[in-house]
């Protein structure tokens, strides 16, 4: 299992079986697709579903879940990823996988605290311009207050990929921004994404972008502007200029609450994997694993 926290101390635990293999690993390396697939085929459909979990007075995580949201819809990849908000009362899980739809979000709100969810608001990909096989929610992302969600779809216009950001307003989400998506012909954008606390900073990963070699990758980093439009600021390569074969830069982005630190996983660089930082108007820097 996978377990992700937010600072409430509500913890959510995937108990689909893609999580298993991350969907990074799944995209990075093609001859694990098939295999994968074939062994989901095989399970049954009860194990989609997500659970949550917890923490106790003494600190630790209860062993019983508090609640269990399974799918709403059969072979839908539902538990492919979530995102909580910092006070744990909002949830968001993808199910990319539900093809009618495009892929698909459900977002549920609840208490803080307590691991009890309502019936969930659907976000589907087909009402916002994403075809069947997009794989709208694989990546989700939070801002602290949880009424801003940056959704991905990698697979957007084939192999491109794109991210769109959602806002609530009225108990309603809508969509925020325009698709973004670069105009790449490979790229898997929305293969990462990372929103800061404020929600107006949005990082999204580009793994096979090929703007400094083949699958060297990149990351775009977009503002939201006061009226709440978004816009390309900047997009993110290694500093050090050297073009190499499949270093997957952006395989995984992180952002700090202020926006203004970036740290970037590059899974493949130099076969043994490394990561990279930048903050705000100053250089990169990278660290070997």
């Amino acid at each position: 299992m996978s377990f992700h926290s937010s600072r409430a101390g509500l913890w959510i635990a995937l108990c689909s079986i893609l999580p298993l293999v991350p969907h990074h690993s799944l995209f990075a390396c093609p001859r694990l697709l098939f295999p994968v697939l074939r062994l989901v085929s095989l399970l049954p459909v009860e194990l989609a579903g997500v659970r949550t979990f917890l923490r106790g007075a003494n600190g630790l995580v209860s062993t019983s879940p508090t609640s269990t949201l399974s799918s709403p819809v059969t072979s839908a990849g539902f538990g492919t990823a979530v995102a909580v908000n910092a006070a744990g009362s909002t949830l968001a899980v993808g199910a990319p996988e539900e093809l009618n739809a495009g892929g698909a979000v459900y977002i549920y709100t609840g208490a803080a605290g307590t691991g009890a969810w309502g019936a969930p608001q659907k976000l589907s990909g087909a009402d916002f311009d994403f075809a069947t096989t997009s794989h709208f929610g694989q990546v989700l992302s939070f801002n602290s207050a949880g009424d801003t969600l940056a959704v991905a779809s990698p697979m957007y216009a084939g192999s491109q990929g794109s991210a769109r950001v959602f806002f609530l307003s009225a108990g309603v989400w809508t969509a925020q921004s325009a698709i973004l998506a670069p105009a790449l012909i490979y790229g898997r954008v929305g293969s990462a994404l990372a929103l800061n606390a404020a929600g107006d900073r949005l990082a999204v990963g580009a793994y096979l972008d090929i703007a400094q070699g083949v699958f060297n990758g990149a990351v775009y980093l977009y503002k939201r502007d006061g009226g709440g439009a978004w816009s390309l600021a900047q997009k993110v390569l290694p500093s050090d200029s050297v073009t190499d074969l499949g270093r997957y830069f952006g395989t995984s982005v992180a952002l700090s609450a202020s926006g203004n630190t970036l740290v970037v996983g590059a899974t493949l660089e130099a076969n043994t994997g490394a990561w990279w930082s930048a903050t705000r108007r100053t250089s990169m820097h990278s660290g070997k694993l």
